[in-house]
């Protein structure tokens, strides 16, 4: 008789929202969910057997007046842990770590960026994960598909939220070999010419798109802009610099992206994406990289990010097949 496959339902801030998971769900049904920091400001008996912060950066600033107000509204996720529980926590990122390490919870901190006394690091090509003394590998560098540290990232903490649940060692090196990412998260839709085309709708903040720029070396054609949402666009202009062969800007916070990157690096606008995808598709030689990563939100001409990808990912396509 097979074994009965465990009941693993996923969605929250992405996705179901965890009110319509519930109905048939049993002790024995884990529920896999993002908690936004708008979510987590009004919570008060829920509480995470698993809990994981990856990283916390400035964002939805047209909401907090301080930094401090959104980071904490996040460190709530760790909020009626107990001993019992896991505190799954970026060591490299200080607000992660100290409010990681304040949850009563099992501490699992992890690091993509350099060896730990206790926790999931990555040595040579391998990521590993070293507690009370015992090592454990848990998959190897050169089995991710996906490009960039913060993949890496994602991926260890992928790996240590499954083990805390209870998973076995070693049951996600098949399915990190094998993930391709999800749409609109540094998605490939296409070459176009040559160049590679990259749909990352989801990055609607200043450091996921320095995430993004890290996964390409050079010649990079960057879209940004959309809704504003408060960010300081000053941060982007150092690595766009390094990395980028011409901004270009769209959308509502076009003025904004043109006064930030003013005498960087070539820079255009338009008031629409799809004016600004058919000139960065124009812009892109044999080599070159289009990346769609806009740090802003998307209400100022789409639904949400998901439909801006949508409509990005089908005027690329259409522009590949002629």
């Amino acid at each position: 008789m097979a074994a009965r496959l465990p009941d693993v339902r996923t969605g929250g801030n992405l996705g179901t929202p965890f009110c319509d998971l519930i109905e048939g769900g049993t002790d024995e049904t884990w529920y896999v969910l993002e908690a936004s920091s708008f979510q987590l400001e009004s919570i008060r008996r829920f509480k995470a057997d698993v809990a994981v912060f990856l990283n916390v950066t400035p964002d939805h600033q047209d909401r907090y007046e301080r930094f401090e107000d959104y980071r904490d509204a996040k460190g709530r996720v760790f909020l009626n842990q107990t001993p019992s529980d896991w505190a799954v926590y970026s060591a490299t990122d200080p607000s992660c770590e100290r409010l990681g390490s304040a949850s009563p919870a099992a501490h699992v901190p992890f690091s993509a960026e350099g060896a730990l006394d206790e926790g999931a690091f990555v040595r040579g090509g391998e990521a590993v994960w070293l507690r009370g003394g015992a090592e454990e590998a848990l998959f190897a560098l050169d089995d991710l598909p996906l490009p960039g540290l913060h993949n890496r990232e994602n991926a260890l903490a992928a790996c240590l939220a499954a083990r805390c649940a209870g998973v076995p060692e070693g049951a996600l090196r098949g399915p990190l070999r094998e993930f391709r990412g999800l749409p609109h998260r540094l998605e490939k839709v296409a070459v176009v010419r040559g160049a590679a085309v990259f749909n990352d709708s989801k990055a609607t903040n200043s450091d996921a798109v320095l995430k993004a720029l890290t996964a390409f070396e050079s010649g990079v054609i960057l879209l940004l802009g959309g809704k504003d949402k408060g960010a300081d666009w000053s941060c982007l202009v150092p690595e766009s610099k390094r990395r980028c062969k011409a901004v270009i800007a769209f959308g509502a916070a076009r003025p904004k992206v043109e006064k930030a990157f003013s005498g960087a690096l070539p820079l255009e606008g338009f008031d629409s994406l799809r004016d600004a995808t058919r000139r960065a598709l124009g812009l892109a030689g044999p080599g070159d990289t289009v990346l769609l990563s806009p740090a802003c939100a998307s209400f100022d001409e789409f639904r949400n990010f998901e439909d801006r990808g949508d409509r990005f990912r089908a005027w690329v396509l259409e522009e590949a097949s002629r």
